[in-house]
């Protein structure tokens, strides 16, 4: 067997394979908007209510497009909704994001006081086509397999 054409196969292999993960590297790292979503709050806030917590684990600015409570039939109310549509001031008691653009590697806060039970909280990005949800840690799991396919079900009927 000739030394030469193993030579060269393995170098060609070795190639191949260095090409490949340097692409998966590359789509891993531009692939999309990452964000991380919690259910209450990162600091002490004594607010009677739902909080959340949205930080950037992308190392470029994220834009998020909307953010709020998930209820318990599967509807999204919108935090920022919320405050636009409130008729008087002082009627909602809550706070909001100061920015909608996160910085890479930021956190930010919102929350707002619900008097009825509110079963998590969801967030998405100007580039993802379905929300991220955080559940309340009393929320069990079926519940919680329900809402998450009625929220993507509905999101995708709205794309």
């Amino acid at each position: 067997m000739n030394l030469s054409i193993l030579n060269e196969w393995g170098t060609f292999f070795a190639a191949f394979v260095a090409a490949g993960t340097g692409i998966i590297t590359v789509w891993r790292q531009r692939g999309g908007d990452k964000i991380h979503l919690g259910y209450g709050s990162l600091e002490t806030i004594l607010s009677p209510g739902v909080d959340l917590y949205v930080i950037n684990l992308s190392a470029h600015q994220v834009h998020l497009q909307d953010y709020g409570a998930v209820l318990f039939s599967g509807a999204l109310d919108s935090f920022p909704a919320a405050f636009e549509v409130a008729t008087l001031p002082g009627e909602l008691s809550g706070y909001l994001m100061k920015s909608y653009i996160l910085e890479p590697y930021a956190k930010a806060l919102a929350g707002l006081e619900y008097s009825g039970q509110v079963a998590g909280v969801y967030a998405y990005t100007a580039t993802q086509w379905r929300p991220r949800i955080a559940f309340a840690s009393g929320v069990s799991w079926s519940t919680k397999m329900k809402l998450r396919c009625t929220v993507w079900w509905r999101a995708w009927g709205r794309r």
